[in-house]
């Protein structure tokens, strides 16, 4: 009997196992440990996260440099066929990577402000003068550059595609870009039904030689389009039916032969400007009615003479 009561005093009670139980499970340096492991892998998983990034971030990168290089080399390439290739290897590359977006549209406009004699495809030379005033005397500067052969289609192929890109609906739209044509040669080209909004579009300089050049329907609303200084001296160059909406400038332009022609355009808001213009040649209409000041005379003003004679410059206003 002694036996048994030693038996039963050495078991362990229901309230002493409770209590071990209760002890073991407060542990503090087993929940430590815990939270320490957890944070740990949390922080190990973020850490992959960061380098699995930058490693696609410089993968994408370094294609990009590579499909870049490659299509800018196309467009310097001695044949038409490879600039071809170059202008939609460039605008493909402006669709696919949308942050170097700018960085491809002004690789085609830069070509485009190349220097460019149209009177003969196939001439390789062509000098470029730019003078400037220096007190009572004048400046001068001459430079030579080699003019790639066989050009027009290429530069035709360049405004077709970056037209097609301001257009409604666009794929892949290129609205609220900057576009720099500044002393670009145009001896034609469709920027028909095309949309300037945003960005800042500039012809400044232009010189629109000769063919056709048509702004037909393009709509100019918001950013600024600028044709300071351009040149009108053959061809024709329609603006019909455009829609002047946006801040528009025609200040110091020069009408010296060829046809410019506003049928049907509106003028409904925003500022434009036609100010310091130069007609010596050439014919400029709106609606049948020529103009040689601003606004242009509506087609129902009569034959009142509007503007200064031929060779005087109007220094007129906005609307």
């Amino acid at each position: 009997m002694a036996a048994d009561d030693t038996f039963l005093n050495d078991r362990p009670s229901g309230r002493g196992s409770s209590a071990r139980n209760s002890w073991t499970r407060a542990t503090p340096g087993k929940d430590t440990t815990q939270i320490v492991l957890t944070v740990i892998a949390g922080l190990g998983a973020a850490v992959a996260l960061v380098v699995a990034y930058r490693r696609q971030r410089d993968a994408e990168l370094a294609r990009f440099d590579e499909r870049f290089a490659a299509a800018a080399a196309q467009l310097g390439a001695p044949t038409a066929a490879e600039r071809l290739a170059g202008v939609y290897a460039m605008a493909a590359l402006a669709d696919t990577w949308e942050k170097h977006r700018q960085q491809c549209i002004d690789v085609l406009c830069g070509y485009l402000r190349l220097p460019y004699d149209p009177t003969n495809a196939l001439l390789t030379t062509v000098v470029s003068e730019h003078t400037w005033p220096i007190g009572t005397a004048t400046g001068k500067e001459t430079r030579t550059y080699e003019q790639l052969p066989n050009d027009r289609e290429v530069r035709l192929t360049i405004i077709s595609t970056i037209t097609r890109h301001l257009r409604d609906p666009a794929p892949i739209s290129w609205q609220g870009k900057n576009f720099d044509f500044t002393g670009a040669t145009f001896d034609g080209g469709d920027f028909s039904r095309a949309t300037f909004t945003g960005g800042q579009i500039t012809f400044n300089e232009a010189k629109f030689t000769g063919g056709r050049v048509t702004f037909d329907q393009a709509r100019f609303a918001g950013g600024r389009v600028t044709f300071v200084g351009a040149k009108f001296t053959g061809g024709r160059v329609t603006f019909d039916q455009a829609r002047f909406a946006g801040g528009v400038t025609f200040v110091g332009a020069e009408f010296t032969g060829g046809r410019v022609t506003f049928d049907g355009a509106q003028f409904t808001g925003g500022r434009v400007t036609f100010g310091w213009l130069t007609f010596t040649g050439g014919l400029v209409t709106r609606d049948g009615a020529e103009f040689r000041g601003w606004p242009p005379p509506e087609p129902d003003l009569g034959p009142e003479p509007v503007g200064p004679p031929a060779g005087l410059r109007a220094n007129s206003g906005a609307v």
